[in-house]
């Protein structure tokens, strides 16, 4: 197997599509509810996640299916597998880019969390004032502007995580095949 990458991004992006569907499902029984109540409260939300829940499980499958399916290459030894990680190892200037923007982006998503909840659950409130139920609402060109933000640093954070986490799983792999060479060597 060789590690490809994605599948921390991905998991990473379906973990805050359930934590912002979850929010917008909320906002959505709040501003709706006076209006129907018990419309949207329960069964709503309870579909909605269900929906995340079989989309995110369709997602992983195809993910594990991506990384375990057949690899086109083929090597004739050990040593030809060695060398093919070797030449596509992470030097330690992209593992220490990598990390700082990994880093610098888990302290904006962390840092920015609530704010960034408080103004999503009010864009949903006022989007749905706008566009359903036909009443004045307004969303401020700062709030579209922090969402865009931070969902950019949640971005920078995910992929960069994803590719540090990759290059050490390919690293661990050239090491073990570094071990089965040795092995190969010493049994001749």
């Amino acid at each position: 197997m060789y590690p490809k990458r994605g599948t921390v991004a991905l998991l990473l992006a379906i973990g805050l599509g359930y934590f912002l569907v979850e929010h917008a499902a909320t906002s959505l029984a709040e501003t709706m509810g006076p209006a129907h109540p018990g419309l949207f409260l329960e069964p709503m939300r309870t579909l909605t996640l269900g929906f995340l829940a079989w989309i995110g499980i369709t997602a992983i499958f195809v993910e594990l299916y991506r990384q375990y399916e057949a690899n086109p290459r083929t090597f004739k030894s050990v040593h030809e597998i060695r060398n093919f990680h070797v030449a596509k190892r992470f030097d330690s200037e992209q593992y220490m880019t990598n990390s700082s923007i990994a880093i610098l982006g888990a302290v904006m998503v962390l840092y920015g969390w609530p704010e960034f909840i408080s103004i999503f659950e009010e864009t949903v409130h006022q989007f749905i004032l706008m566009y359903v139920v036909g009443g004045r609402g307004e969303i401020p060109p700062l709030h579209f502007f922090w969402q865009v933000i931070y969902l950019g640093g949640f971005a920078a954070f995910a992929l960069s995580l994803d590719r540090v986490i990759v290059a050490f799983l390919r690293d661990l792999r050239i090491k073990l095949l570094q071990r089965q060479l040795i092995r190969k060597l010493r049994a001749q």
